[in-house]
């Protein structure tokens, strides 16, 4: 890891000095990974198969049935290796489709410059009515078309071996992406886990409503990872922070939602885990701190994307 830098983030409301270190407070409980690119590995299916019951709605079967395929993380982010068989058909349909719909479309730059395979096909960067588009050609060839009178993608030189995208990013649903975000979680947990975490499921199942809804999303400069992860965290020293942190890592976006204190009605901010930096180029990573009261649709203007050119050798 000698050409990775580590990032120590730091939450924008955070007042004590010296910043208590993440890792200090906090142990790592589950994660799940699988590479972009490449040969995907070994299909893992978390969960029992025998005497299955649905994590969401706790039906067991024959009442409800099990037959969809139900992706841990959205297949939307080439998730082919993750599933679970503890989410029935009709909460796959309820809480699994239309959550993730939203979420892909939140983090759809990532899904197009990553050349994210969807269900099917690449995905494609377009604003509606416009003519410039980005899309994914092949497993390493990014297509840009840019139009002279059209301002919804730009490129611009940033240095010797790299430039600057500017791109359209369509509207999403912020607290359904969270939920999405929260149902890949829940999947991932022990049962010892979800009973410490019980409200997790509450919010997923609209049963608790807390707004507003704080997420991090960073950017991170360079090429992009080379695996998608989703870790999820849990506070094991004192310290006054979150009980539980996830972060899901996509291409160069790392999203990360840390659990509200529900025994107070004090904000308090977490402490945020590290990020792991590409050192190809020297720019640093970009973090923005979204706070949602509701969930309209949310419309985020054209940003940078930084892509690393690499020299021919």
């Amino acid at each position: 890891m000698s050409h990775e830098k580590m990032f120590q983030v730091v939450h924008p409301s955070w007042t004590v000095r010296p910043v208590p270190r993440f890792e200090e407070f906090y142990s790592l409980i589950a994660r799940a990974s699988y590479p972009l690119k490449g040969q995907s590995p070994r299909r893992k299916t978390h969960g029992p198969f025998k005497d299955r019951r649905c994590a969401f709605c706790g039906s067991v079967s024959p009442q409800v049935s099990f037959s969809k395929a139900a992706h841990v993380i959205p297949a939307a982010f080439g998730n082919r290796n993750h599933f679970s068989n503890e989410e029935c058909d009709d909460c796959n349909s309820r809480y699994g489709e239309s959550t993730e719909n939203e979420l892909s479309k939140m983090l759809e730059p990532e899904r197009v410059f990553s050349r994210i395979r969807r269900r099917s096909g690449l995905p494609k960067l377009k604003a509606p009515g416009a003519d410039a588009y980005i899309e994914g050609r092949r497993e390493n060839i990014l297509r840009v078309c840019i139009q002279e009178d059209d301002e919804t993608v730009q490129v611009r030189s940033a240095g010797e071996e790299s430039i600057e995208i500017s791109a359209y990013k369509p509207p999403f649903r912020p607290i359904s992406a969270i939920k999405s975000l929260l149902r890949s979680a829940w999947m991932l947990l022990s049962f010892e886990d979800r009973s410490k975490n019980y409200f997790i499921l509450q919010l997923i199942l609209g049963c608790l409503d807390i707004r507003p809804v704080e997420f991090f999303e960073y950017f991170v400069p360079g090429s992009g990872y080379s695996h998608a992860s989703l870790k999820l965290w849990e506070r094991s020293g004192e310290v006054a922070s979150s009980d539980l942190v996830i972060s899901l890592t996509l291409g160069n976006t790392i999203l990360s939602w840390c659990s509200p204190n529900l025994e107070s009605e004090l904000y308090t901010p977490s402490l945020l885990p590290p990020l792991i930096g590409l050192a190809e180029v020297s720019l640093l990573p970009v973090g923005t701190l979204y706070r949602a009261e509701t969930d309209d649709p949310f419309m985020r203007k054209g940003s940078i994307m930084y892509m690393t050119l690499r020299k021919k050798s």
